[in-house]
C-alpha cells in the first residue's frame, strides 16, 4: 500500500512487459523524486533502478512511458501554450469527454493567439501501451504553434498529469501514433501535412 510518504513506479516497456518498483522509506522515496528530472528520463545512457543488489539497468529507447504515483511533489514540463495536461481513464472516458466536447468546439468561433485552447489526445505506444490526455492552455503565436506541432514528438519527454497522485512520462521516441482533437478551428498546417480524414479513431 503506498505510503504518504513513498513513490511507486511502473516502467511499461516497447516489449509490452511491465516493471513495478516502490520505495516505502520517506528519505529514499524523496530521493527517488529528487532525481527525477522528466528532461533526462530517455535521453541518458541507462535508466538504473536499485538500493544495492540487485541494481537494474534499462534502456530507455525500450521504454514507452513511465508510471510514477506519489504524493510528493515532481517535477514537469509542458510545451508552450499547455496549462495543463490531464490523465484520462481509459478510452470509454476519453469518448465520452469527446462526445460533451467536439460539437461545441466545431461551434467554436476563429480565435487568435491567446484564445482559450481545449484538446483530448490518444496516444499509441510501443509494446500496445495506450494513454488517453485531456490538455488546456492558449493559443501560442503561429510560429511557437509551428513548433510545438512540428517538434512534439521530439521533445525530451511528455508530461501527463495522473488522476489521482503523480505523473506519466510518456517517452516521445516510442509513441506509434498521437491523434488530436482540438478547439482551434485554424491551427497551423504544416507544409506536408496530407489533407485525409479519419475514418476511426
Amino acid at each position: 500500500m503506498l505510503t504518504r510518504m513513498s513513490v511507486k513506479i511502473a516502467i511499461l516497456k516497447t516489449n509490452g512487459l511491465q516493471g513495478s518498483y516502490q520505495q516505502l522509506t520517506p528519505s529514499l522515496a524523496r530521493e527517488v523524486v529528487n532525481k527525477l528530472n522528466p528532461r533526462e528520463l530517455f535521453t541518458r545512457g541507462s535508466l538504473t533502478l536499485g538500493t544495492g543488489n540487485p541494481y537494474t539497468l534499462l534502456n530507455p529507447n525500450h521504454i514507452s512511458c513511465i508510471d510514477v504515483e506519489t504524493v510528493l511533489p515532481l517535477k514537469s514540463v509542458q510545451p508552450p501554450g499547455v496549462n495543463t495536461a490531464d490523465h484520462v481513464a481509459d478510452k470509454t472516458a476519453f469518448m465520452v469527454e469527446l462526445e460533451k466536447r467536439w460539437g461545441q468546439w466545431r461551434k467554436l468561433e476563429d480565435g487568435g493567439p491567446g484564445t482559450p485552447y481545449e484538446a483530448l489526445l490518444h496516444f499509441e505506444l510501443l509494446g500496445g501501451w495506450e494513454r488517453y490526455v485531456h490538455v488546456t492552455g492558449v493559443i501560442p503565436e503561429q510560429e511557437v504553434e509551428r513548433k510545438v506541432v512540428t517538434t512534439l514528438l521530439d521533445l525530451p519527454v511528455l508530461c501527463i498529469k495522473r488522476a489521482g497522485t503523480g505523473y506519466s512520462y510518456i517517452n516521445p521516441a516510442n509513441v506509434v501514433r498521437a491523434r488530436i482533437y482540438h478547439s482551434n478551428r485554424e491551427p497551423y498546417r504544416p507544409f506536408r501535412v496530407l489533407p485525409l480524414d479519419p475514418q476511426e479513431i
